[in-house]
C-alpha cells in the first residue's frame, strides 16, 4: 500500500473518532435540573475546596477563586480542579456536589435556567469499551497523519 493512501486512511479514522467523540458530548448536554430566570443570583457555592474557580458572579470579572457564599447567576460557571470539590445550591430540588475535574454552567434556555453539569476527567477505558476504540483511533489517526505530514514536508 502507497504510504500516501495509508495517511488518508489514517486521517478518515481520526475524522470518524473525533465525530463520534463529539457526537457524544453534544448527547451529554442535558440539564441536570430547570431553575427560574433571575436577573439576580440564583444560588451559592456552599462549600469549594481548593482549585475551585467560577465566573459570572455579581461584580466580578473572568474567572476567579470560588469561596463560601461566591453567589452564582445567569451564565455562571464553576470548574473544579483533578482533587478539589464544591457543593452547589441553586434551590430545594437543584443542590448537587462536583467532584474533581467537572464543570457547572448556568445557561438560559425558554421558561427559565438549564444548569447543565459536565465530568472533564480523563480516564483510561477498560478492554471492550467503545470509549478505548475512540481513544485508539484519534491515537493512531494522529500519529497516522504526522507521518504523512512528515513525508510531504522531507521531500
Amino acid at each position: 500500500m502507497d504510504l500516501r493512501k495509508f495517511c488518508t486512511i489514517g486521517g478518515l479514522a481520526l475524522a470518524a473518532s473525533v465525530t463520534v467523540g463529539i457526537g457524544g458530548a453534544f448527547a451529554q448536554q442535558q440539564c441536570t435540573c430547570v431553575i427560574p430566570a433571575s436577573t439576580g443570583p440564583v444560588g451559592s457555592i456552599s462549600r469549594a475546596s481548593s482549585d475551585v474557580f467560577h465566573t459570572g458572579s455579581p461584580g466580578s470579572l473572568g474567572r476567579v477563586a470560588a469561596t463560601t457564599g461566591s453567589a452564582l447567576v445567569s451564565g455562571s460557571v464553576v470548574t473544579t480542579g483533578a482533587v478539589a470539590s464544591a457543593d452547589i445550591n441553586l434551590g430545594q430540588d437543584c443542590k448537587f456536589a462536583l467532584g474533581g475535574s467537572m464543570r457547572m454552567q448556568i445557561t438560559p434556555m425558554d421558561g427559565g435556567l438549564c444548569v447543565q453539569v459536565f465530568d472533564e476527567s480523563v480516564s483510561v477505558p477498560v478492554s471492550g469499551s467503545s470509549a478505548g476504540v475512540v481513544l485508539a483511533g484519534a491515537l493512531g489517526g494522529g500519529v497516522l497523519l504526522s507521518l504523512g505530514f512528515l513525508q510531504s514536508v522531507s521531500k
